[in-house]
């Protein structure tokens, strides 16, 4: 059903001629649970918003019964389309990416569940640009679930999608199927293994291979889709990859995953957020980790342009039982690890991070879900937070002047108390701390290193700027407990 108006409660934004940067902040909220579920680049410089909308159940593993509803969107958060998506004959749709976008519409892919036989198979919609659905297949056998949780576009061109046959990850074989394009079946193999999670894949064109990642385990197909090798992720780093992965160059990846620091004696377990550069034999070259001390951070997932400037989102302080206040973060970095930023959204309620977008001109568009378990305890239902901070032409209409790279000022904690640290590599540094209607509220020159009182100040989230020989060189959030 064709929707044209978008439920958006609230919009915030924010420009900072000066550096050409813009952030737009948008919220979605319904009397329902929203969750998102990616954010993909269109034709042109339109993005793809996927959701669902529905009412919260522990009976049923993925969320069917929710509908699909998919915006439109420009960089500055303009949403000038939307459409909502149940289901295709007898199948609910779980729409989950955008496989290919042009002037001519787009090619998204899908899980579909019978409603009678509750098999789950493969669905390919194709629709123009105006969200119309023009065309539509399901793919897979009667009598086995086809539980597909990965894919990508290989350098011919064609769809690899990769899977399980059971929702139970530890109980089914491993599923690799490829497509032309158009959505002609080329091949499909069924492969036992143990397998840890359900799986994702990415090609390492460089050796003709795909590596099909669960987990600790990876196993290396060739073009043909036979199996060939098995390889073990490096245990031995504390690190437990999770399902996201994003090629870096012919023979080199990236994995994100949870890194693991054995306590100092009377402390907690550390959990922190951590990428590792892998090559095409899986072996570890380089190792980042991301997070606060004596917290919960939990991965999400990276994206970027060039390796220069890395997104890697995340979520501080996930806990479900009971509940607890927690913030969705974004580190800036590199391939050396370098944090030239990193920004906090939250308090208040449970934020959960879901998606991050590294955007052409530079920035970044990410998506997170926000319940506020404190008014409303027994209702799960969750508002999306879309947050977008752009430096390039689109938002500002300047061509040749973007936000400088900044290196190695850390603000912390963040979230914190009574103490704010700074520390760089720089000289001649004046921080600005305002509170939420723009009042400075601490105003300090320093060299290289401060540490401020912040007693004084309420709880709340507040916002800074260092600036350095009259100019801004990095802004962002603190937020006090």
């Amino acid at each position: 059903m064709k929707n044209r108006f978008i439920l958006l409660i609230t919009g915030i934004l924010l420009t900072v001629s000066a550096i050409c940067q813009s952030y737009y902040e948008k919220w979605i909220s319904t009397p329902l649970d929203d969750y998102p579920e990616k954010v993909s680049w269109l034709n042109g410089d339109n993005i793809l918003l996927i959701t669902h909308q529905g009412i919260y159940s522990d009976n049923y593993y993925e969320k069917f019964d929710y509908t699909n509803v998919l915006y439109k969107t420009d960089y500055e958060l303009n949403f000038n389309d939307s459409t909502t998506i149940d289901s295709i004959g007898n199948y609910k749709l779980l729409i989950k990416d955008v496989i290919k976008s042009d002037d001519d519409g787009m090619l998204l892919w899908a899980k579909a569940l019978h409603s009678q036989t509750q098999d789950e198979q493969l669905c390919l919609l194709w629709m123009n640009n105006d969200l119309n659905i023009i065309n539509d297949s399901i793919y897979g056998l009667p009598d086995v679930a086809e539980v597909i949780s990965g894919f990508i576009v290989n350098q011919e061109g064609n769809l690899i999608f990769t899977g399980a046959t059971s929702f139970e990850p530890i109980a089914g074989d491993y599923i690799l199927w490829e497509f032309d394009i158009n959505g002609q079946e080329l091949n499909k193999v069924m492969h036992q293994g143990d397998m840890q999670e359900l799986p994702t894949i990415i090609e390492v064109p460089g050796t003709q291979k795909y590596h099909v990642c669960s987990r600790f385990e990876t196993l290396q197909f060739d073009y043909n889709l036979n199996f060939d090798t098995l390889y073990y992720f490096n245990d031995t780093l504390g690190m437990i990859p999770n399902g996201y992965n994003k090629k870096v160059n012919d023979f080199q990846y990236l994995r994100t995953g949870l890194y693991l620091t054995p306590p100092v004696p009377g402390s907690p377990w550390q959990f922190e957020m951590a990428f590792a550069l892998v090559d095409e034999n899986t072996a570890v070259l380089d190792f980042h980790t991301f997070g606060t001390q004596d917290t919960i951070d939990n991965p999400g997932i990276l994206d970027f342009i060039t390796t220069d400037t890395i997104y890697f989102g995340g979520t501080n302080n996930l806990i479900f039982n009971p509940p607890e206040n927690s913030w969705v973060l974004l580190y800036k970095t590199n391939m050396e690890g370098e944090i030239l930023e990193n920004i906090y959204w939250g308090g208040g309620g449970q934020y959960e991070f879901a998606d991050i977008l590294a955007l052409n001109e530079g920035g970044y568009l990410m998506t997170a879900t926000r319940w506020d378990f404190n008014n409303f305890p027994a209702d799960y239902k969750r508002d999306i937070m879309i947050v977008t901070e752009n430096y390039g032409a689109f938002v500002t209409g300047v061509n040749n002047k973007k936000r400088p790279e900044i290196k190695n000022i850390f603000v912390y904690p963040n979230p914190g108390n009574d103490v704010l640290k700074i520390s760089s590599a720089k000289n001649n540094l004046l921080f600005q701390l305002f509170d939420f209607t723009g009042k400075t509220v601490i105003e300090q020159h320093f060299d290289k290193y401060i540490k401020i009182n912040t007693q004084r100040l309420p709880a709340g989230m507040y916002f800074f700027n260092i600036i350095q020989n009259s100019k801004v060189i990095t802004s962002g959030k603190w937020v006090k407990e």
